[in-house]
């Protein structure tokens, strides 16, 4: 991994806690649980994209963390290491790998036929 990656994935993580915490909105939905609306997916999403799988990945998996912990009542760490992380963290490294992927029209309709 180069210093740039590091850096990108402190960046990463640090934009995701902070915006995630801001935009915020207090919308739960009472029927699955406690979900919060997140519009913060945007920042993993776009430095996966740029930077490729393991800065998406890994920046989201922080960032989450941090912000679970300074998110008023939520603050419980193992719920966030054993559900918050490894999702984020696969969720994001997927959409960097997919995106930095080769696909064509072809194999995309092979893939929506299958699946």
């Amino acid at each position: 991994m180069r210093p740039v990656d590091i850096a990108m994935i402190g960046l990463s993580a640090a934009l995701y806690a902070v915006v995630g915490i801001l935009t915020s909105l207090g919308i739960v939905s009472p029927v699955v649980g406690v979900v919060r609306f997140w519009p913060a997916v945007i920042v993993p999403a776009v430095f996966a994209v740029l930077f490729g799988p393991w800065v998406g990945g890994i920046g989201a998996a922080v960032g989450i963390f941090i912000s679970d912990m300074v998110y008023p009542g939520h603050g419980i760490p193992l719920l966030s290491l054993t559900v918050g992380v490894p999702a984020n963290f696969l969720g994001f490294f997927l959409i960097g790998y997919i995106s930095n992927k080769n696909v064509g029209t072809k194999e995309i309709a092979l893939g929506l036929g299958i699946g």
